[in-house]
């Protein structure tokens, strides 16, 4: 009901935009899927960059059928799959960018190749978190793989090498699987330079940030924000959140390092009530990127 009564904006979020498979997280959209789905917004809704939705959002002078598009972690296929479609349609969009692995897989993604593709796996696994043990059984894969990957996102990047180098011994070989990478520097400064793209911080190292210290929650956001502000030879003023983990704490960080705005994965619309630092969007993902008609209509308020 708010969303037909209250004026609003709608902050999609994207990952990757791949025909390949498997994508075990379902995360992916394919090349048709967005294609489709830019020309459907560009035709019925009014898609703007996060930057004019800001200034929007403070004014509390909204459009209606307003929509922003991100994209978050720094793919590759942002520049190569999401770039030109964009263009086709003309349609803005906000990068979030991890700047700790540039050019190289991340690293759940180099762990689905290890586990979908190698020839056998023991019959269990443990993973050792929080210092509980946790028997895993890998009876079914994809199962086994989400499981595995909730409980190492929440491990330090040190210890979470050392699981990833022990399951990888453990997975043995077989038909190999090429994991997406990330953009090098010089393919960000490409993407960057358009017209219709602005970059975003997304941290160093993708960490669930409310299980870091305040120093390494800062650490990781100003680096991130220092480094991509480097590259692409410009402020960068948004923030997106990995795994949508933040605390107040994190939230003045953010504040303090000068960003303008930051995305959160709460799943709502933005309205003039909205912490410009807490602005919540929608996951293109899963179910929701087969039904998307349907499915944005409801947030648009058609």
């Amino acid at each position: 009901m708010r969303v037909r009564r209250q004026p609003h904006i709608t902050i999609l979020g994207y990952h990757r935009v791949s025909d390949a498979r498997p994508d075990p997280f379902d995360l992916a959209v394919t090349r048709a899927e967005l294609d489709a789905q830019l020309g459907f917004l560009a035709r019925e809704a009014r898609p703007v960059s996060l930057t004019q939705a800001v200034q929007e959002l403070a004014s509390g002078e909204i459009p209606p059928r307003t929509v922003v598009l991100t994209f978050d972690d720094g793919y590759e296929d942002t520049l190569t799959a999401a770039l030109p479609a964009l263009r086709k349609h003309r349609v803005p969009a906000t990068v979030f960018v991890t700047t700790g692995n540039p050019g190289r897989p991340f690293w759940w993604d180099a762990f689905a190749a290890d586990v979908l593709g190698c020839e056998r796996l023991p019959a269990r696994i443990t993973i050792k978190a929080a210092r509980v043990r946790h028997e895993l059984s890998t009876r079914e894969r994809g199962r086994f793989l989400l499981r595995a990957v909730a409980l190492l996102q929440a491990i330090d990047q040190p210890h979470r090498e050392e699981i990833l180098s022990y399951l990888r011994e453990q997975c043995g070989h077989g038909e190999p699987i090429v994991p997406a990478r990330a953009l090098f520097p010089e393919e960000l400064a490409r993407l960057a330079a358009d017209e219709l793209i602005e970059i975003g911080a997304h941290t160093v190292t993708h960490p669930p940030l409310a299980g870091l210290s305040r120093a390494r929650q800062r650490a990781e956001i100003v680096d991130n924000q220092q480094t991509l502000a480097s590259i692409v030879g410009a402020p960068v003023r948004f923030f997106s959140y990995p795994h949508g983990s933040f605390t107040p704490a994190t939230v003045e960080i953010v504040s303090e390092a000068g960003f303008s705005a930051a995305c959160c994965s709460v799943s709502d619309v933005a309205t003039s009530d909205s912490d410009p630092l807490e602005l919540p969007r929608l996951w293109v993902d899963g179910p929701r990127k087969r039904r998307f008609r349907s499915w944005i209509r409801r947030w648009l308020g058609a």
